[in-house]
C-alpha cells in the first residue's frame, strides 16, 4: 500500500483552490492514529509556554468506561447521569503547594491564565474571559468522570456533531505557575477513508490507475467500515514542486459518481488524458467520505514518455582478429522527441539513453546480454575519438569516435562461429524499429589438434611448456562436474582417461587472455581482474564465484551456458565455479624452481615440497563457488596466477587428503 498524506481543513471544490497552499497544509499522519474514532490531542497548540513544565499535569487522556459507553452506543443515547467518558491526567513533577487543579470546558489560552489573580483564593474566572471550571479538585485527583448533560443532557441523542474541549490547570500557593494542558473529545467521525491496494500505469500521455475500494469507518465502534464515500478524484499539474500547481494549470477527474456509490464494485480504474508526453508531472489520488474527510495519496512523481519510436542504429559491421577478439561498430541511433515520425537528428546520440549488446554462441544457442551502456549516467560532451566510456582511462568495452559507436569483445573460443546484436532504446524505454545483427566466427588455433570426443580445447604452449590441450569444462562424471575428490584421485583419474591432471603451468596458461600473446595480463570475461573496479560483480554474476556454501553447491552443471565466463583459448569457468587441482607439488616459493627439476612438457614439479620436504600435497588453482567472505581474497583466487589456500592442514600446510563439493579438476591431453 502507498504511503499516506492527508489533507486537513474542509474540503475545497473541484479546481485549483485545493492546490495552491497544499505544500503548507498537507500533514502526515499515521494509519494508527486515524484508527481512533475519538481522536485525542495532548500537546499544547501554543509556540510560546510561559509556565514552568515541572508544574504541568501530563498525558491527558479521555478513555471511555466500556461497559457505559457500548451501551450507550447500542442505544444511541447518552446514560442517566455519566456519559461513560473520563478525562485523567497525570501528576505533575513538582506538586509542592498546589492549592488546586481546575477542569475548564474549554482549551484554555495561556495568555488567559495570566489574567487569574495570584494567591491561594479563587480565581474571577469571568474578569479573565472564560467561563466557570467544570470542576475544581484537588491536587492529588487524577480522574474526572465527565457527566452526560456537559455533552448533550441526560437520554438525549449521542452528539456526533460537537467537538468537546477540556483544560486541565493547576493552580499553585505562589501564583499560577501551572500552563493549561488541553484534550478534546469528538464523537462523530473524524476518520478519513482507508485506501486499499494502488497500482499505477504510466503512458505516453496519461497516466492511470487501478486501485482497490477505499473503506470507510465511520466511527470508533465501526467494524465493518462501510460508510458511504462523496467522492475519489485525482489532480494533477505539470511540474516537479507542489507549488508548481498555482496559476490554474492544475486539472482534476473524476471516478463517476454512480460507481462511487455502487458498493458492488471493488475494483476502480482512474485514467488521466491529455498530458503532455515526455515530461513531469506530479498528481494525487483523493477520496472523501459524506461527512468530509479526505485521504490523499500522492503526490507521485510521473515522467510521461516520449511519443515517437527513435531511429535506429545504422551500418552494423563486424571485425574479428587474433582469433578471439570480435568488434562491433555502428552509427549512432537517434530520437527526435516531439516529431510523430522518426527523424535523424544532426547531434548523434540524441535522445538515446541505452545500447544494450547480446552474444549468441554457435549461431543457435540462446541469446545473452552480455553488456549494456546507459548514455544518461555520463556526460558525452568532453568525449574525444578513441575514449572509452564513460570517462577517459576508464575500462570499457564501448567507445565513442564522435560518428560511431565501437564495442569490442576480447574473449570469443577460437574457431567458434557466433552472432552479436545490439538494441537501442530512447530515455523513455521504447526500442528503435530495427534490431542490428551481425555474424562471423573466430580463427581456429592452428597447428595443434586435440583428441576427439573429449570436450578439449588446443592451447599453444609458451617458455617452459609445450603445446597441449584442455578440457574445456571442469572434468564431468555422468554430466556433472567431478567434486569430493583429492589431489591424488584428481591425478589417477585423469591417467585413467588417457590425460594428465593440468599442472600449474598448463592452468594459468589457458587461463589467459590472448591466444597470441601467452604473456598478456588475464582478461576474463572481458575484465582486466585486479584492476577493473567492477571486476568482482562481474565474477559474482558470470562466473559463480563466491556464490554461497559448499553444503548447497548446485549439483547441475552451473555455468555452461553463460557465455561471458570464458578465456581467450575458449576454456571455461577458471575462476569460478570450482577451485581445481593442478599437478604441482605445493611450494612456498614456486618461481624460483629451475627448469631442469620441471618436466618439460607440462611443466610441473613434483619434487618434494620447500615448506614440508614431501610430494604429498597438491595445488589448488582458481576460485569457487563457495562464499569465504572475503571479497580480496575472491579476486586474488581468480587470478591466472593466484592459489586457492582453502586447503590447509594445521595453520600453513595444504592438506591433499582433503576434498570438498567446491573442490574439482580439469585434464589436459598431448596433442596427436
Amino acid at each position: 500500500m502507498a504511503n499516506f498524506r492527508f489533507l486537513d481543513g474542509p474540503l475545497a471544490p473541484p479546481g485549483a483552490s485545493l492546490l495552491l497552499d497544499m505544500k503548507n497544509r498537507i500533514l502526515i499522519k499515521t494509519l494508527g492514529a486515524l484508527a481512533l474514532g475519538v481522536f485525542f490531542s495532548c500537546a499544547s497548540d501554543d509556540t510560546v509556554v510561559p509556565f514552568a513544565q515541572d508544574r504541568n499535569v501530563a498525558a491527558i487522556d479521555i478513555p471511555e468506561i466500556d461497559s457505559l459507553v457500548l451501551d450507550s452506543v447500542n442505544r444511541g443515547i447518552y446514560p442517566d447521569s455519566l456519559s461513560g467518558w473520563e478525562l485523567r491526567w497525570a501528576k505533575p513533577i513538582s506538586e509542592g503547594g498546589a492549592v488546586a487543579l481546575y477542569v475548564l470546558g474549554d482549551s484554555m489560552p495561556d495568555e488567559r491564565a495570566d489574567k487569574l489573580a495570584n494567591g491561594s483564593g479563587d480565581f474571577d474566572f469571568s474578569g479573565a474571559g472564560l467561563r466557570a471550571p467544570l470542576a475544581r479538585l484537588t491536587a492529588q485527583d487524577t480522574v474526572w468522570r465527565i457527566p452526560s448533560a456537559l455533552l448533550g443532557g441526560q437520554g438525549k441523542r449521542i452528539r456526533t456533531d460537537t467537538v468537546f474541549w477540556f483544560s486541565v490547570w493547576l493552580r499553585y500557593q505562589d501564583g499560577a505557575v501551572g500552563s493549561p494542558v488541553r484534550a478534546y473529545l469528538f464523537l462523530g467521525d473524524n476518520i478519513p477513508p482507508q485506501p486499499g491496494r494502488v497500482d499505477t500505469i504510466v503512458g505516453q500521455t496519461t497516466f492511470a490507475f487501478d486501485f482497490d475500494r477505499p473503506r470507510d469507518p465511520t466511527s470508533r465502534y465501526d467494524d465493518s467500515a462501510n460508510g458511504e464515500l462523496s467522492f475519489i478524484r485525482s489532480i494533477w499539474w505539470r511540474g516537479r514542486q507542489l507549488s508548481d500547481s498555482s496559476g490554474g494549470r492544475a486539472e482534476t477527474t473524476y471516478v463517476a459518481r454512480d460507481s462511487v456509490r455502487d458498493t458492488s464494485i471493488h475494483r476502480f480504474h482512474l485514467s488521466l488524458h491529455g498530458l503532455e508526453y515526455d515530461s513531469p508531472h506530479l498528481v494525487i489520488l483523493q477520496m472523501a467520505d459524506d461527512t468530509g474527510n479526505v485521504a490523499t495519496l500522492g503526490p507521485w512523481p510521473v515522467n510521461t514518455r516520449d511519443a515517437t519510436i527513435p531511429a535506429s542504429a545504422q551500418n552494423p559491421r563486424l571485425s574479428v582478429d587474433n582469433h578471439t577478439r570480435a568488434t562491433f561498430r555502428w552509427k549512432a541511433a537517434t530520437d527526435s522527441f516531439r516529431s510523430q515520425t522518426p527523424q535523424y537528428s544532426t547531434s548523434p546520440n540524441h535522445g538515446i539513453r541505452s545500447y544494450r549488446v547480446l552474444l549468441s554462441e554457435g549461431g543457435v544457442a540462446p541469446w545473452i546480454a552480455v553488456d549494456s551502456l546507459d548514455l544518461f549516467a555520463n556526460d558525452t560532451s568532453n568525449f574525444h575519438r578513441g575514449d572509452s566510456w564513460p570517462s577517459i582511462r576508464t575500462l570499457s568495452r564501448f567507445h565513442w569516435g564522435r560518428d560511431e559507436w565501437e564495442w569490442s569483445w576480447p574473449n570469443i573460443a577460437p574457431g567458434d562461429s557466433f552472432r552479436l546484436a545490439m538494441i537501442a532504446r530512447d530515455r523513455s524505454g521504447n526500442p528503435t524499429r530495427d534490431t542490428l545483427f551481425v555474424a562471423g566466427r573466430t580463427s581456429p588455433i592452428e597447428g595443434i589438434t586435440c583428441p576427439p570426443d573429449k570436450g578439449l580445447r588446443p592451447v599453444k604452449g609458451t617458455g617452459q611448456i609445450g603445446d597441449f590441450c584442455i578440457e574445456q569444462f571442469e572434468h564431468r562424471i555422468d554430466g556433472k562436474p567431478a567434486t569430493q575428490v583429492t589431489w591424488k584421485q584428481a591425478a589417477a583419474a585423469c591417467v585413467e582417461d588417457g590425460g594428465f591432471l593440468c599442472s600449474e603451468m598448463q592452468w594459468e596458461q589457458a587461463c589467459q587472455g590472448d591466444p597470441d600473446d601467452a604473456s598478456a595480463r588475464l582478461q576474463y570475461g572481458a575484465r582486466e581482474i585486479g584492476m577493473d573496479p567492477d571486476t568482482l560483480g562481474w565474477l559474482l554474476e558470470a562466473c559463480n564465484m563466491g556464490g554461497g556454501p559448499a553444503s548447497v553447491l548446485r549439483s547441475s552443471d552451473l555455468a555452461t551456458h553463460d557465455l561471458r565466463c570464458v578465456s581467450g583459448w575458449g576454456v571455461r569457468d577458471l575462476p569460478g565455479h570450482l577451485s581445481e587441482w593442478t599437478l604441482d607439488t605445493w611450494t612456498l616459493r614456486p618461481d624460483t624452481i629451475p627448469p631442469s627439476r620441471r618436466d618439460s612438457w607440462s611443466g610441473a614439479y613434483q619434487g618434494k615440497s620447500d615448506q614440508h620436504d614431501s610430494i604429498s600435497y597438491g595445488v589448488l588453482h582458481g576460485g569457487s563457488w563457495v562464499d569465504q567472505g572475503n571479497p580480496n581474497a575472491l579476486l586474488e583466487q581468480a587470478t591466472c596466477k593466484g592459489r586457492t589456500y582453502a586447503v590447509r592442514k594445521g595453520s600453513l600446510i595444504p592438506d591433499s587428503l582433503g576434498k570438498s563439493s567446491a573442490w574439482g579438476y580439469r585434464c589436459c591431453h598431448r596433442p596427436l
